[in-house]
């Protein structure tokens, strides 16, 4: 995550480092060694968050010098996914939920209401969270061979329906078009650029495996 002249790494046994000199130095911040895996980093302005296996989500407004839990509202502290949407903040939890806080953190809800996007199952988790020109995407994963897929929402949550895609490890956007990296039967680099309606490969030329877990 880069944030003005900050570069921040989350780590799953080392909590949040920071960098101030473009990768040269690292700075370990919000130390959560023997503690909860970092999983994910997003930023609305001057707060930048992080979202833990176990701890919830945590914010500092100064850089990373000092964090503070922010977790009023959620029903689960396994937090798999962060992403900022302008002034909006998303969540993506173990039970396939996806929260919503429009208010830097300070308080979270479900706009989808007591419901997941798929079957409740503990070995589901939201892996993946993006969004292109309005729309939203979940990507409801697994920890087995279970499949549900990707999802999009076009009223920031409240509602989902399936873009027939199978779930992605990674999303990433660049103009108009959105990159999903597959970890499936259908491994590899896809991008649509009609809201997940169709997907064409965007892996051509790159050898090896494309579907690493942390890819933006």
């Amino acid at each position: 995550l880069i944030t003005g002249s900050n570069v921040f790494v989350a780590t799953d046994t080392g909590g949040v480092l920071r960098s101030t000199d473009n990768g040269i130095t690292w700075t370990t911040l919000l130390n959560m060694t023997n503690s909860y895996p970092v999983t994910s980093l997003a930023a609305i302005g001057k707060y930048v968050f992080a979202g833990t296996n176990g701890g919830g989500i945590f914010q500092t407004t100064n850089e990373g010098d000092s964090w503070i839990a922010v977790n009023r509202g959620l029903t689960s502290k396994d937090i798999y996914s962060l992403l900022a949407d302008s002034s909006v903040l998303f969540a993506g939890t173990d039970s396939a939920e996806v929260f919503r806080s429009t208010d830097g953190g300070a308080n979270w809800t479900n706009p989808y209401g007591a419901h997941t996007l798929y079957f409740l199952s503990k070995t589901l988790f939201i892996g993946a969270l993006g969004t292109l020109n309005g729309t939203l995407f979940a990507s409801v994963n697994s920890n087995v061979w279970e499949q549900p897929g990707l999802y999009r929402s076009t009223d920031k949550g409240v509602t989902w329906v399936s873009s027939n895609f199978p779930c992605v490890v990674s999303i990433a956007t660049s103009g108009g078009n959105l990159f999903g990296a597959a970890d499936s039967s259908r491994a590899g680099i896809f991008r649509t650029t009609d809201i997940g309606k169709t997907w064409i490969d965007a892996d051509t030329g790159i050898d090896g495996d494309v579907s690493g877990y942390y890819w933006q």
